[in-house]
């Protein structure tokens, strides 16, 4: 008698098999990956920008199950914070992760060196420093599809 798990044996099931799992093996091998960096991966990012920035000050990166900006910086204690929302990182390929990160460091050079005038504007003439502004303008664009449309009740 023939039981279930001698059925999946059979050749015509280890072919499916095989097919299933054949993209994320290749993945692999390539050195691809489905889930978002780990935080270390992002403060180094963080820290090549920063010596190339010229800011001294201490740049921490936090993954977050929630931002409702995305990703923010912040001053924090003797230096900054980057959070980021986690869900949005994970829908970031390394070029747009870049670019996100950039704009963030444009946000806190301008807290170190001109704190009244934070604005989207110079912080990615800042970020363009680092990045390239096609990179940007695809961060952009994802972070228009993740708007939440305004209620205007």
């Amino acid at each position: 008698m023939v039981t279930f798990w001698d059925s999946l044996r059979a050749p015509r099931f280890r072919l499916i098999h095989a097919l299933l799992f054949l993209p994320t093996l290749l993945s692999t091998l390539a050195g691809g990956s489905s889930s978002p960096p780990s935080t270390h991966q992002l403060s180094d990012v963080v820290k090549t920008f920063q010596d190339r920035l010229g800011i001294s000050q201490p740049i921490r990166v936090k993954l977050v199950d929630h931002n409702p900006k995305l990703a923010s910086s912040e001053p924090s204690g003797d230096g900054y914070l980057i959070s980021v929302d986690i869900g949005f990182l994970s829908t970031l390929d390394e070029g747009e992760r870049r670019a996100m990160l950039a704009h963030e460091m444009g946000h806190i050079w301008i807290f170190t060196h001109h704190p009244f005038l934070q604005t989207e504007d110079l912080a990615n003439r800042v970020a363009g420093r680092l990045v390239s502004e096609k990179g940007l303008q695809a961060v952009y664009e994802k972070v228009s599809s993740h708007a939440k449309p305004v209620s205007t009740k």
